[in-house]
């Protein structure tokens, strides 16, 4: 939707503030011609001068009227925005915008009427037929989508009020006389353009154009003294006129249905959907924001919101200390990053647009000596070891989070800053795909791309000669950047000095947490997190090393410092870059301002004493043999024995211990489950149940022998037994969070999956021998981290048989009996699962021995090592020319039968003869049910799920067709789960997450398969 005529308005206007959008001095909700409409937080209805037809004379003759009184035929059309009411001035209607129905009667005239009922109307004549139009289009419009926008208009009001810029006043406030006094309703530009205008162009523009550039009149409702004439606020009108703009003057109404209004509208409807995903983002961000991470400790150090002009920052920065706030980059910070010519033209760079990611909140903390160990380290996660931080961030599970801590060897303080996303996945989709690579990648890759950007400035209190050096280091390390000479040189005026971006790992000791690199399984995986450890002796580029002194020394402290994080992008479809988080320190002294080191050690609970009930005791204190005292000591019993480990395994308790300490952040949480969960009984099959297990399970069939349901159906192979006798702390944690945090729905899902975990294991195998014996899911190796691998395969050796039932009974009892045995050393594991949509990778060794001894003879090999020392282009050609060869000649030797045969190395059934070819061992709706059934009884088992390719018709052949196809991704129900679930191009890219010696051969790996895995078992 172009705002062409809206943005010409406002340049051609005159500069009154209230033609630049400011506050009027008039009284809240006054309305103001349309002709001359004006804006603010005042100003909240839409109003239109019509006439309407005089009486007749008939009836204006029995009317007792002076006769010096004119009957005056005037009224004021008023269009109430946010109550979505059209009232008039001479009070005879009021209708609801949606009940409205407009007629035109006269276009050149600009004669509208106005049906209020099926029967009631009413004849409206405007001042002009422009009127007339601007009036149908917004009534039209509003009936449209008048109502999402304000939505987003309340949801931006509610992110203003809770700012630390408003004033905290109500929306209605009385006088001294009782009187009610309205207080305009209004949204923060800064939030508009934070939400809107990163991503919609022409909003952008409109929104700069409504920017003030002073304020002279009376002071904005509901901000700050502080704050006042440096932040801007919108009203109703304002809002509603960035999605609804203004006609063209030459605009008559509409009699009939016209093509093109129909497309403007469905237009609008397109821009308001995509503004409600952005304002939906915002403000969750924007809520944790609001919230802080302020520690309880009241130090020098404040924190305050900036202002709309660059310049009122400078002036209010210039007499402050100790304080912070986030700029806004493109606006108060210039970061030149690369732009999508850097790939052809080295340096090519451009404007960042606004930052991805809001700032929560920056601080540092006080750090013991070398030798004392410390929960907050260089080597340490900071969100995991910050107790305040962990809270944040485990608490808000919806959203992305990045944190970068400095630990600097001189003071003994760890500087520690957290943003938090708040550009909505989609809006950028290159920096989307750059933030998902990062979070992705290895040490290695993340330490290749975090850049940092410095800016400096201004100083009063740094001498000449600081400056100059300063200065100096800043041109050298641009001249350095090899042919990026352009990067660095940022617009922020002669009293700021710009640094390149500098990326961190190639000056400082850098360590990863979160994302792919997460180890701590009680964490959330929404986060990354960076520090980096700072030595100045041990850096060997001198000019580095000067600018980290004047750091350290005195730069902090005596000027003003932005610091401005950046992905590097080095692929063409990671261009260009967008700055990542910025933060802006005012004369800020860490060392200073370094909070105790007790708020930044580590939270320690402790973890519930074991129960151990003593029944015989508890049978003593008894008085007579009620039902009731029986049914709670037996009850005791189930649960001290549910709570138990053996202490034989001091592995196994170690395990256990450490998975209850995990749990602190939702210990309540978990108690209240116990709680809700003590005493109910699921029915159980009895050939699934261990000797203790039956003992508790005999001594509740014998309490209710006679009145149990089972006893009455004649189900003799079933017990009841309580559930939490199978549960421990940790699964019911991993119910929790699998609900979403949501109590009530975790205990259904408990309840749920222990009778049927009760009713389906143990699996009679004779219902699945074919499909365990055709090895297509088991459990081999692990991953980079530990987690155990499982293997799941869409292709099988031999035509399917199709028994979705057989398949399902397979992959449930080998994930049910593997899970069973690796929680015993550790309760919370969670699984790496492979599914592999294609035929395995199967490397012939015969055939391509024999190709290569062919090319010996004829000279081939040496020509090729010739042609790559000359051209890279050859190179390529050959490659893809190999490629076509081996994929004809492996479609060749399927047709015939000619490949050599290795069963366990290609992932074949050994019980299988040669020559048989691959199948589809699936279809989508066994996936459906599959997907199902594991998201909702192994909630949070779940650590990373990669999709791969394997090998077929063409490069990436399964991952696109059959891939997508099915639809493994978008049929799993929780986004949570969703969220770890990754497609790669190409089966190479395995060996980012599983080491060789534990990837299987069927994907390119070293490690064979393992005899047991095509065996009935």
């Amino acid at each position: 939707v172009s705002l062409s005529n809206h943005r010409s308005r406002a340049n051609t206007d005159d500069t009154s503030p209230a033609a630049r959008g400011l506050a009027p001095n008039a009284p809240p909700s006054e309305p103001i011609s349309t002709h001359e409409e004006k804006g603010g937080p005042k100003v909240s209805c839409l109003t239109y001068e019509t006439h309407i037809p005089p009486q007749a004379w008939t009836d204006a003759s029995k009317q007792l009227l002076p006769t010096n009184i004119k009957m005056r035929s005037q009224v004021k059309l008023i269009i109430d925005i946010h109550r979505g009411i059209l009232n008039s001035t001479n009070r005879k209607y009021k209708v609801a915008l949606e009940d409205l129905q407009l007629h035109v009667k006269n276009e050149q005239g600009g004669v509208l009427e106005l049906f209020y009922t099926s029967e009631k109307k009413v004849e409206h004549t405007f001042e002009s037929a422009f009127q007339a139009a601007q009036f149908q289009q917004d009534v039209l419009c509003y009936q449209v989508l008048g109502k999402q926008v304000m939505n987003m208009f309340s949801v931006l009001e509610l992110c203003h009020r809770g700012s630390i810029a408003h004033d905290g006043r109500e929306s209605v406030l009385h006088d001294s006389e009782g009187d009610a006094l309205i207080v305009p309703s209004a949204v923060a530009w800064d939030d508009v353009m934070r939400s809107l205008g990163c991503g919609i162009p022409d909003i952008r523009t409109a929104l700069e154009d409504y920017t003030p550039s002073s304020l002279e009149e009376d002071l904005l409702p509901s901000l700050l003294d502080q704050y006042q004439r440096k932040r801007a606020l919108l009203g109703q009108v304002d809002f509603f006129r960035l999605f609804v703009p203004r006609m063209r003057p030459n605009a008559i109404p509409k009699a009939q249905a016209n093509p093109d209004r129909l497309e403007q509208l469905v237009e609008m409807r397109k821009l308001v959907a995509h503004s409600s995903l952005c304002v939906q983002a915002y403000a969750q961000a924007k809520a944790v924001v609001n919230q802080g991470w302020e520690p309880n400790w009241e130090g020098d150090q404040t924190r305050r919101i900036a202002f709309d002009e660059n310049i009122d920052n400078a002036k209010y920065d210039s007499a402050v200390k100790n304080e912070y706030y986030e700029a806004t980059v493109s606006r108060d910070v210039r970061c030149n990053v690369h732009s999508p010519q850097h790939m052809d033209e080295p340096g090519a760079s451009t404007q960042s647009h606004m930052q991805g990611y809001m700032l929560v909140g920056s601080h540092a903390f006080r750090l013991p000596d070398k030798n004392v160990d410390h929960p907050l380290a260089h080597d340490k996660d900071p969100i995991a070891n910050v107790p305040s931080l962990r809270e944040i961030v485990t608490s808000n599970p919806h959203l992305e989070f990045f944190s970068v801590a400095f630990f600097p060897e001189g003071p003994r303080v760890a500087l520690v800053q957290l943003f938090v996303r708040s550009l909505p996945l989609g809006a950028d989709p290159t920096f989307d795909r750059l933030m998902d690579r990062f979070k992705n990648g290895d040490a290695a890759l993340r330490n290749r791309k975090l850049e940092v950007f410095i800016q400096l400035g201004p100083g009063a209190s740094l001498s000449t000669f600081v400056w100059a050096a300063i200065k100096a280091v800043s041109y050298f390390l641009s001249w350095s950047r090899k042919g990026e000479a352009t990067i660095p040189i940022a617009e922020c005026g002669a009293e700021r000095t710009p640094f390149p971006g500098m990326t961190m790992g190639n000056y400082m000791e850098m360590h990863h947490f979160g994302g792919a690199l997460q180890a701590d399984n009680s964490m959330t995986n929404n986060y990354i997190a960076a520090t980096a450890y700072v030595d100045s002796s041990q850096m060997r580029n001198v000019v580095f090393r000067t600018l980290y002194e004047r750091l350290e020394d005195s730069a902090l402290q005596s000027s003003i410092v932005d610091f401005s994080y950046v992905l590097e992008g080095t692929q063409a479809d990671e261009l260009p870059e967008r700055v990542l988080g910025t933060v802006r320190y005012v004369f800020a002294s860490p060392q200073k301002n370094a909070l105790p080191i007790e708020y930044s050690k580590k939270i320690v609970t402790r973890a519930d004493e074991i129960i151990n009930v003593d029944v015989s005791a508890m049978e003593g204190t008894r008085e007579g043999n009620s039902e009731t005292q029986e049914r709670t000591t037996i009850t005791a019993s189930i649960t001290a024995m549910s709570l138990r480990r053996n202490k034989k395994d001091d592995q196994s308790d170690h395990a256990f211990h450490e998975s209850r300490e995990s749990e602190y952040p939702y210990k309540a949480a978990v108690d209240s489950l116990v709680e809700i969960l003590e005493g109910i009984q699921v029915p159980f099959r009895r050939d699934g149940l261990s000797e203790d297990e039956m003992k508790v399970a005999m001594e509740i069939e014998d309490f209710n022998e006679g009145h149990s349901a089972l006893n009455r159906d004649g189900r003799e192979d079933m017990v009841l037994l309580p559930i939490l006798v199978k549960m421990n702390r940790q699964d019911l944690l991993r119910y929790y969070l699998g609900s979403n945090c949501d109590l009530k729905k975790a205990v259904v899902c408990i309840v749920e999956s222990s009778a049927w975990r009760g009713t389906t294991f143990p699996i009679n195998l004779q219902s699945c021998r074919v499909e365990l014996q055709s090895g297509q899911f088991f459990q081999q190796g692990k991953d980079k981290f530990g987690n155990p691998v499982f293997y799941f395969r869409n292709m099988c050796v031999g035509p399917w048989r199709k028994d979705p039932d057989g398949l399902i009974n397979a992959v449930l009892h080998r994930l049910e009996t593997s899970i069973n045995e690796l929680a015993k050393h550790k309760p919370d594991v969670k699984i790496c699962l492979v599914v592999l949509l294609g035929k395995p990778k199967v490397v012939d060794k015969k055939a391509q021995k024999e190709k290569s001894d062919k090319k010996k003879k004829t000279g081939e090999i040496n020509e090729e090592k010739q042609e790559k020392k000359n051209t890279e282009n050859d190179d390529q050609n050959d490659e893809e020319e190999d490629d076509n060869e081996e994929e004809k000649e492996e479609e060749k030797e399927e047709e015939d039968g000619s490949k050599s045969w290795s069963p366990l190395t290609a992932g074949g059934n050994p019980r299988l003869q040669p020559g048989f070819s691959y199948h589809v061992h699936t279809n989508q709706e066994l996936l459906k049910r599959l997907v199902a059934l594991v998201s909702k009884h192994y909630p949070e088992r779940l650590y990373k799920a990669i999709l791969v390719p394997g090998t077929g018709r063409g490069y990436g052949y399964w991952g696109t067709a059959v891939g997508t196809q099915l639809g493994i991704r978008n049929s799993i129900p929780s986004s949570r789960t969703r969220a770890k679930c990754f497609i790669l191009h190409r089966i190479v890219e395995l060996k980012d997450f599983i080491p060789d010696n534990e990837l299987v051969t069927i994907v390119g790996g070293s490690n064979e398969i393992a005899k047991d895995v095509f065996e009935c078992k």
